[in-house]
């Protein structure tokens, strides 16, 4: 059984094994969360290429040998090589690196969820491994129903907790959750549809001097 787990991927060296269009989901998801990985392959597509030289990434256009993962911790490999795929393990295993090998499991120490993303707000979806195919269609189902107005959303959030983790009246998270309930009731999305973002913050302006005043 995996357990969840949110990671800040700016403390890891992470390297991704592969060129072709899974190597490239990958890159791509990698720098969604400010993770720019090094590259391992003797050669990358079109698009894979284009996006190494944009973010000015490490590419090292070459196959994978054993020995090359000693200054990494998490490995990230696309190879669709049987062979090399065991000998990354083989590798990941002796130095303790935490290693995902794309749609072999049994060589994976960790797996990565689906993920929505919108803004500060990530929802992430996971079957163990076990069926993607169902979390596939579980993340279309669910990413319809969130709209983009969350990644604005989640951002009045953060200023309005920042704002009481820093009042000494409310010292926990108890003190707090009427405000919390109060911004939650609030309808953003029509508000930020109607009205755009600046209104928005305007309005959790006006809630934060409510509390000045309270």
């Amino acid at each position: 059984m995996y357990f969840p787990i949110l990671i800040d991927l700016t403390e890891f060296k992470a390297v991704v094994i592969g060129g072709g269009k899974v190597s490239t989901r990958k890159v791509k998801n990698l720098l969604e969360f400010e993770c720019k990985p090094d590259i391992i392959s003797p050669e990358v597509i079109d698009e894979l290429k284009k996006i190494i030289e944009q973010n000015k990434l490490n590419f090292f256009q070459k196959k994978y040998e054993y020995g090359d993962l000693k200054n990494y911790n998490l490995v990230f490999a696309s190879t669709g090589n049987s062979d090399v795929d065991l000998m990354i393990e083989e590798e990941c295993k002796e130095l303790g690196i935490l290693l995902n090998v794309a749609d072999v499991p049994d060589l994976c120490n960790f797996i990565v969820p689906a993920n929505i993303k919108r803004g500060y707000l990530t929802l992430s979806l996971a079957s163990q491994g076990n069926s993607p195919f169902l979390v596939k269609y579980l993340k279309n189902k669910i990413d319809k129903t969130i709209p983009e107005e969350y990644s604005l959303i989640s951002e009045l959030a953060k200023d309005l907790r920042n704002y009481l983790m820093n009042d000494i009246r409310f010292p926990d998270e108890k003190s707090r959750q009427a405000h919390f309930d109060l911004f939650l009731n609030i309808d953003w999305v029509s508000l930020i549809r109607k009205e755009g973002f600046l209104a928005a913050r305007e309005k959790l302006q006006e809630l934060i001097n409510e509390l000045n005043e309270g």
